[in-house]
């Protein structure tokens, strides 16, 4: 028998490829690129770089990049790296920004505190910047590998959806872009060697103590029982439309029956909500949770589950989840932010004119220019600054963690919803319905 032929070795990207993936880029005006100095990130700067010089030679607008990596301390040579990320982008003509964390004394989920990490810094330095989005360097095969991963969890319909080329509220809040994900990672890598690039080699990528090392391993043993990655691609794509179908039914149902109040908690209308399919009525809690509570991501399945057929059921109850307390009683379901979960992202800050954040994952703030400074922080048991008045049918406890502001000279503290903010102030609670 012939020996099988090898496989072709991946092309480099064309420049026109490069044009049409990173089209959508263009209705940016400012835009972070996070860049670790791997092969992917490098790609991915490169890429842009090229791509923006295309355009403004031909006479066509580009938005503005800013390169941000992190310091993130967990090997000797993490420093070296980010200086490493900062010349490359320099010889670029693209300012770089060196974002540092310590890491703490961390014996397991050192990786997920890294994580958080990375988006909390990239989240305050875009801020500053006047980004609007940050763009990641995903591929193909991280697209299958979050797959699997979110498969042996057992992940619904949303997890296994995977990543989206424009995710609109990502960690932090932030809208993440990932021009690269359909682009498989050797033809990535094809193009660095082409370009002659020097990237940075993170040994953890090959260390089988992490999951996705060995998720990538088994990639390839899938592959041969039939389960290639087209297949699993393919398989990706329908979640993504069933999700997509059942996020617009979610949406809907939000808009007839959730009343939010300024300061954060939610009311839902229950009446007719048994009769919905439970992956609309898991999908419209989840939301409502993440939204409330502040959370990253929605409860895992079982637990929504559970809480699902709770509020099935006629009798009263108090439950917590995902840092919120679900309430039924007196024919509504009423949700609000756990009085007892505390976060750094809800710690007091003072706000500069000019200023913009998201506090404690809940409410985009800010501060107009010219407009005095204000401080903000947790309202807490006990302020004054709700009276029954305006709490619209919800506990004194269920504005315990709602934002609270104070000008600088310590006047009258007031809470959204229950007195007009102070000039050039403005605080939105997300939107759930937005998500």
């Amino acid at each position: 028998m012939p020996a099988a032929p090898d496989p072709q070795p991946a092309r480099p990207l064309e420049a026109d490829e490069a044009d049409a993936l990173l089209a959508p880029l263009a209705e940016f005006r400012r835009l972070a690129l996070a860049v670790s100095g791997g092969p992917d990130s490098s790609c991915l700067l490169w890429l842009a770089a090229q791509w923006c010089a295309r355009r403004r030679q031909a006479g066509q607008p580009a938005p503005e990049f800013h390169v941000l990596t992190v310091d993130h301390g967990l090997r000797a040579a993490a420093r070296e790296e980010a200086r490493h990320v900062v010349a490359f982008a320099t010889r670029l003509g693209v300012p770089a920004t060196v974002l540092t964390w310590h890491p703490p004394g961390l014996r397991s989920g050192i990786q997920a505190a890294a994580r958080a990490a990375r988006y909390r810094l990239m989240r305050d330095a875009m801020s500053d910047l006047g980004c609007e989005a940050l763009v990641l360097g995903h591929h193909r095969d991280d697209q299958i590998e979050t797959f699997l991963d979110r498969l042996t969890r057992g992940s619904g319909v949303f997890g296994l959806r995977a990543m989206s080329l424009d995710t609109p509220s990502g960690p932090e809040g932030l809208r993440l872009l990932r021009p690269l994900l359909d682009v498989p990672r050797l033809r990535l890598e094809a193009t660095v060697r082409q370009a002659g690039l020097a990237v940075v080699d993170d040994p953890s990528n090959r260390a089988p103590e992490f999951k996705r090392v060995r998720l990538r391993r088994m990639a390839g043993h899938l592959a041969s029982e039939g389960l290639d990655d087209d297949r699993l691609l393919a398989t990706i794509r329908r979640m993504a439309g069933a999700a997509a179908a059942l996020d617009a039914w979610a949406t809907r149902e939000i808009v007839a029956r959730v009343v939010q109040h300024p300061a954060g908690p939610v009311a839902l209308d229950p009446d007719g909500l048994p009769g919905l399919p439970e992956d609309v009525r898991l999908r419209l809690l989840g939301r409502l949770l993440r939204r409330v509570g502040g959370s990253e991501t929605v409860p895992r399945f079982e637990r929504l589950q559970r809480l699902d057929q709770r509020l099935g059921e006629p009798q009263p109850f108090t439950a917590t989840l995902a840092g919120c307390v679900v309430d039924r009683a007196a024919g509504r379901i009423r949700i609000w932010r756990e009085p007892g979960r505390r976060s750094a992202a809800a710690a007091a800050v003072a706000l500069a004119p000019g200023a913009r954040l998201l506090w404690d994952g809940r409410f985009h703030v800010s501060l107009a220019d010219g407009a005095a400074p204000v401080r903000i922080e947790p309202a807490g048991h006990g302020s004054d600054a709700t009276p029954a008045a305006g709490r619209g049918g919800f506990p004194a406890s269920a504005f315990a963690r709602a934002p609270l502001l104070r000008r600088a000279d310590g006047d009258a503290a007031i809470v959204p919803g229950f007195a007009p903010l102070p000039e050039g102030v403005t605080v939105t609670p997300l939107d759930p319905s937005g998500m």
